[in-house]
């Protein structure tokens, strides 16, 4: 690991110090310690470490996150080690990519953990991108067709061979629903089915008829799986699928031909017979002179032994002496029938072998007292096992390159049969063993990994319950080899049938996996994945007899040459007659030195199609029999179809040509750059256009004559680009002067014999003015939601309040932090909750853009304040999350509405007397009458108002004054208006804001007029405005203190860490530091927890117990394992006041337990907190060897038992100590009030 560099990025000395001895400790280097953002971005420069460990707040411009950001265009991999543990500065850091993120006060092991796992996250992904390139062409080169589907079943991507198959191009495809391209018959069944498939994640061997764009119709197989995004959210589906159009109608030609077979076998007259138990025929059919020569009559004077061979006498004679032990010891089964085959004599002197199945003849006590039985000629069967044994051994050296082994499994003796490939491929010893048949549950324990037994027993019981003769079953797991070793298999099941159609026995396959399996983890992601696994079938077979020239060619290797399955004789002539002229010699000498020298065979070489054409074949194969003389006999091998990569080999050496047609016509900005001069080396027409220079004259410039910067910074970004792909944003000026803001994306490429910069350049000006403007509003927006002098509340997503503005208690009378957590509806009249919850719920779903509620809601003294509420919807706005509702006291304007509708005299007193401006305006516009706050508030008479329209007098800015007619439009139709805010123009010329309500007024049950009344509330945004801007900067300070603190404490950690590297060989001094150390964290996590909280006078104990214990036993290195301990804390909320003593308390009395209880090395801790009445009991118990007898707690030269009497006293608290088992201390405290500090 010496080789591994690590820079430390850490403005704090001493603790970059302690880091640093750490992780040499741990064998890596050190080569620099850098204490700034800059510093660390030129440093890694030069270095080039494998790993950067980087603090967040740092000196000087760029904190550790801008540094990072900077540094990841390095691909270099970066640790945040920082204080800072809130979750914004978590997200940001996240935005760079981090590989890691460790709080102090660290401890070893996260340290070195962390640094283990992000050096290998780093080597993982530099071998996927590896894998993802070298796979990528797999995809369009794949030969299974693929596709892909958006959530609604529209394509979003198919493969060349999709195309291909079905004979469209790709512009009649994407975008199209799948359904377009199905038989009408399965258009439904694809729309029930798609949705099954999307909630399930995955299909197989689902079959759809689709359309073929000729008109004809294939059947298809598809497998397929859903794609995820990093939310576990739909994102497409990927899906291949197989033409099976031939095979089923080779399955219909099997099942009609199978009911033929089984007509012609009912038609056989088989014989049937029934011996005694001597063995002595007692009756024969007449059949047996068909078969064996034999009359009835001269079999039944033969003895057993006259008609069977010696071989099956002793197989009849060994059966029939298992039979009657079974017999007599009463384990028989009446109804067994028993299948054998035999050897017997023909009449002739031949020899013919019979299939018998045999069952017991019994009496009415269910005694046996003979045998009946079937026997079938199987003679040419068994002529034609020798030619199977041949085909067999191909089927054997077929499955060797497939890693595939055959097995039987016995259903009546519950037992498998393997062979000797079997015992190979899953590493089994035959000698351990002895046999190769073996019991299914020692097999299941040994080798079938417990993930596995459950899908393979379900399987084997699908296929022996299935009524389906031809019933096949398909499951992947993992078995285990002898040595311990796991591997991925893929299992085929397929049962066999007797008489009764029960099954019998099962046949199966197994295939080792284990490589593709590995490959599909490391792609699981990768839309590429699943050519990987099908690439081994693409490939053509061939088994070549050396002595007589007679092969075998699989149906692929005549399909990749265009022609059918056996349409040219499968030998070495007709392979010979195929190869290319000029290549036949070369092929035969490959072939002559791997059989004389037993070099590879492995050439590329070409063979005529069908067609005439030739293709580029790749053939690989190898000798795999020789005969007695050890001379080849047998050959095997492969056949690959390369003429796609050959073409795209051909193709390559166009690619300059094609580049740059790309460079030339694209319609994006591009610029070739010497990296060396900055000279313009090349441009294209559309820099020429951006620019305003012509092509040859950007040719003749440097780029320091269009870029802004000064040299040194350009030369310095042209250096850096030339060690990677670099993103700029640059200011470039235009041949007529404008300075456009640009994105720059720039990367070296091989430019004829040297390396230059190859720039894309955006133009994004108007993107970073939009920026600008949407920062500007953002301040503005947040300065009206912080400065209000109203009810300023905000509601969390469950409709709870999450601040309240202190003009609560003023208002309404109940302490401040009264509403906090409480639902605000439970404080509104009953008669109006339902509607303030209809128009709440509207804000939330974004269908209330602001419009005023009106509303009682309880103040403390139990009456109920009339109020007006408009709420806005902020959950998506960073700092506020949330549904912001400004509430408005209306009881004055409330009392005087009443009043209005009552008595005209009352009315002219309140409307004269009332602060608020009112205006009377008539169904036309015209102002009929204004109060005298209106009158003081414009600086004009009532003459001059009265018979002007309310909308020309210019009071209004334009959008407010539009707002003011569409508002007394709604009202004059007795449309309901709620209370609105707008700006206004006041006698200064400056501006105000008010909130307006229009109140129709009828006369004779017409509305007649409309009655404006506006509240000025300047001074009440404005207050608001100060007042949240004053909680956030006390928040941020609060935040700030803590983090400092925190900080100071970790660095006097380090400095106690740094310490004990020199006085290591005291253990007392060691332990008095550790101790010390202990103590510190104890009360930097106190600090850490409250600056991580929203409440910064309460820290959540519970949470913080859990941690110092973890930290404690990492500390005295004393593992859960051996010592185990029992926390059970209440959830309990404690001030620092009370939570620093109780911190130091427990970690004093967790330590001694730790450092004295258990000499052995084992025990229990047990720790417990919680409330009892209206104080807290804290306990912290073990079961080891117990406290001194002769020692008195409180009156002991133990420092740490002083200091925890010390605190004790400290939080008003008792202690007691219980020797009884163990040692048990239990201490009973009141949380403490917190008390100014002068």
């Amino acid at each position: 690991m010496v080789d591994v560099k690590i820079l430390i990025v850490e403005d704090e000395s001493i603790e970059a110090m302690d880091i640093k001895r750490a992780l040499e400790s741990f064998g890596y280097s050190v080569p620099y310690i850098a204490s700034s953002g800059e510093d660390a971005m030129e440093r890694a420069f030069d270095i080039m470490p494998d790993l950067i460990l980087m603090d967040i707040v740092l000196k000087g411009e760029k904190n550790g996150i801008d540094a990072a950001s900077k540094i990841k265009e390095l691909d270099i991999p970066v640790i945040f080690l920082t204080a800072h543990s809130e979750e914004s500065v978590v997200k940001q850091a996240m935005l760079t990519d981090a590989y890691g993120y460790i709080l102090k006060p660290y401890n070893k092991t996260e340290l070195k953990f962390t640094v283990e796992l992000a050096l290998y996250k780093k080597k993982m992904e530099k071998e996927l991108k590896y894998s993802e390139k070298r796979f990528k062409t797999l995809y369009n080169e794949g030969p299974l067709p693929y596709q892909s589907l958006s959530e609604d079943g529209y394509l979003l991507e198919v493969n060349p061979s999709w195309l291909d198959t079905l004979g469209y191009n790709r512009d009649e495809v994407i975008g199209k629903h799948f359904s377009d391209f199905l038989a009408p018959g399965y258009v439904d069944h694809f729309k029930q089915n798609f949705p099954h498939f999307k909630a399930e994640g995955e299909i197989h061997g689902v079959e759809f008829q689709m359309k073929r764009k000729d008109g004809s119709f294939i059947l298809v197989s598809f497998e397929g799986k859903i794609g995820y995004d990093v939310q576990g959210n739909f994102k497409q589906t990927h899906c291949i699928f197989q033409d099976i159009t031939k095979r089923k109608r080779t399955e219909k030609a099997l099942k009609e031909s199978e009911l033929n077979y089984r007509f012609l076998t009912e038609q056989i007259n088989d014989i049937v017979w029934t011996h005694n138990m001597e063995l002595q025929t007692t009756y024969v059919s007449p059949s047996i002179k068909k078969v064996l020569g034999f009359t009835p009559e001269e079999r039944m004077k033969q003895q057993v032994d006259e008609q069977l061979t010696p071989q099956s006498m002793f197989h009849v004679q060994e059966l029939l002496k298992n039979q009657l032990m079974l017999e007599e010891k009463g384990l028989s089964d009446a109804d067994r029938t028993i299948n054998i085959e035999l050897e017997y004599y023909h009449k002739d002197g031949s020899t013919r072998w019979l299939e018998n199945v045999i069952s017991g003849i019994r009496d009415d006590e269910g005694k046996l007292h003979g045998f009946h039985g079937v026997s079938r000629d199987i003679t040419r069967r068994k002529k034609n096992e020798i030619d199977f044994r041949e085909l067999y051994n191909r089927s054997e050296e077929a499955l060797s390159l497939s890693k595939m082994a055959y097995w039987e499994y016995d259903i009546l003796r519950n037992m498998f049969i393997f062979n000797e490939r079997f015992y190979k491929l899953h590493g089994i010893n035959f000698d351990d063993i002895g046999d190769y048949k073996m019991g299914a549950e020692l097999f299941a324990q040994k080798y079938v990994h417990p993930d596995f037994c459950g899908q393979l027993a379900d399987a084997i019981q699908q296929a022996i319950n299935s009524s389906d003769s031809l019933f096949q079953v398909k499951v992947e797991g993992k078995l285990i080899r002898s040595n311990g070793e796991t591997f991925w298999v893929r299992t085929w099941l397929m049962a066999k049938k007797d008489e009764k159609d029960h099954t019998a026995k099962l046949y199966g396959v197994n295939q080792d996996i284990n490589d593709i399996k590995l490959v599909e983890e490391a792609l699981e992601e990768s839309e590429e994945r699943y050519a990987l696994t099908i690439s081994a079938v693409n490939d053509g077979l061939w088994d070549w007899n050396v002595l007589t020239g007679k092969a075998y060619f699989s149906p692929i290797y005549y399909q990749m040459l265009g022609y059918h399955d056996k349409e040219f004789p499968s030998s070495f002539e007709s392979f010979e007659s195929l190869v290319h002229p000029d290549d036949i010699g070369q092929v035969k000498k490959k072939i002559q030195n791997h059989v004389d020298k037993g070099e590879g065979y492995s050439m590329e070489f070409r063979m005529k199609t069908k067609e005439g054409k030739w293709r580029w074949i790749l053939t690989r194969g190898k000798v795999v029999e020789y005969d007695k003389e050890g001379k080849p006999k047998r050959m095997v091998g492969t056949h690959t179809d390369i003429t796609d990569l050959k073409i795209a080999e051909k193709t390559l050496e166009n690619s300059e040509k094609r580049f740059r047609m790309l460079f030339e016509q694209n319609n994006a900005v591009m610029v070739l750059i010497d990296p060396e001069t900055g000279m313009i080396v090349d441009a294209n027409h559309a820099a020429s256009e951006f620019y305003g220079y012509s092509i040859s004259t950007l040719r003749s410039m440097n780029i320091d004559q269009i870029n802004q910067l000064p040299s040194e910074e350009i030369l310095k970004a042209r250096e850096s680009v030339i060690k990677g792909g670099k993103y700029f944003i640059f200011p470039h000026k235009l041949a007529g002067g404008e300075i456009r803001t640009v994105e720059v994306f720039s990367s070296p490429i091989q430019y004829g014999d040297k390396i230059i910069l190859f720039s894309i350049i955006n133009d994004i000006t108007e993107q970073k003015k939009a920026e600008d403007a949407l920062r500007k509003s953002e301040e503005t927006f947040r300065s009206l939601i912080h400065n209000s002098t109203d009810l300023i509340r905000i509601l969390d997503d469950e409709g709870r309040i999450i601040f309240d503005s202190p003009s609560s208690e003023r208002i309404l009378g109940y302490k401040e932090g009264y509403f906090i957590g409480k639902n605000p509806l439970d404080f509104i009249h009953h008669d109006d909750q339902e509607r303030v919850a209809n128009d709440l719920n509207e804000v939330y779903e974004n269908r209330n853009q602001g419009i005023p509620t009106e509303f009682r809601i309880l103040k403390a003294d139990g009456e109920y304040l009339p109020v007006e509420s408009v709420s806005q919807n902020m959950m998506n706005v960073p700092g506020i999350d949330g549904i912001v509702v400004t509430t408005h006291p209306i009881k004055q304007r409330k009392e005087m509405e009443e009043a209005l509708r009552g008595s005209e005299e009352k009315y002219r007193t309140l409307f004269e007397s009332d602060p608020n401006y009112m205006v009377l305006v008539g169904l036309d516009g015209v102002i009929l009458d204004v109060n005298d706050a209106t009158l003081n508030f414009s600086g004009l008479s009532k003459e001059r108002l009265i018979g002007e329209r309310f909308t020309d007098l210019g009071f209004f800015p334009e959008e407010d004054a539009q707002l003011q007619v569409k508002n007394l439009s709604l009202a004059i139709k007795n449309e309901n208006v709620q209370a609105f805010q707008c700006k206004i123009i006041n006698k200064t010329g400056g501006y105000s804001w008010i909130e307006s309500q229009l109140v129709p007024l009828e006369k004779e049950g017409k509305i007649s007029s409309i009655l404006v009344i506006a509240t000025d509330i300047t001074e009440r945004k404005i207050a608001t405005d100060k007042l949240k801007s004053s909680l956030m900067e006390k928040e941020v300070l609060l935040k700030e203190i803590h983090h400092r603190v925190k900080n100071n404490m970790q660095i006097i950690s380090s400095l106690l860490n740094l310490q004990t590297h020199h006085v290591h060989d005291d253990k007392i001094a060691v332990d008095v530091l550790k101790e010390s150390q202990n103590r510190v964290k104890s009360m930097a996590m106190i600090h850490e927890k409250l600056y991580q909280s929203k409440d910064f006078t309460n820290i959540k104990f519970d949470e913080y117990i859990e941690r110092l214990i973890s930290e404690l036993f990492y500390s005295y290195n004393i593992r859960k394992d051996r010592v185990k301990p029992s926390i059970e804390v209440e959830e309990v909320r404690l001030n620092i006041e009370t939570a620093v003593p109780c911190g130091l308390i427990v970690s004093e009395l967790v330590s001694n337990s730790l450092k004295h209880a258990f000499p052995e090395g084992e025990g229990e801790l047990n720790l417990s907190l919680k409330i009892v009445d209206d104080k807290y009991e804290l306990t912290i118990s073990d079961n080891g060897i117990g406290f001194p007898k002769e020692l008195d707690f409180q009156k002991t030269e133990s420092l740490g038992l002083q200091l925890v009497n010390s605190l004790v006293k400290q939080i008003d608290g008792e202690i007691r100590l219980d020797r009884g088992h163990g040692t048990k201390f239990t201490i009973v405290f009141k949380e403490l009030e917190y008390q100014d500090r002068i």
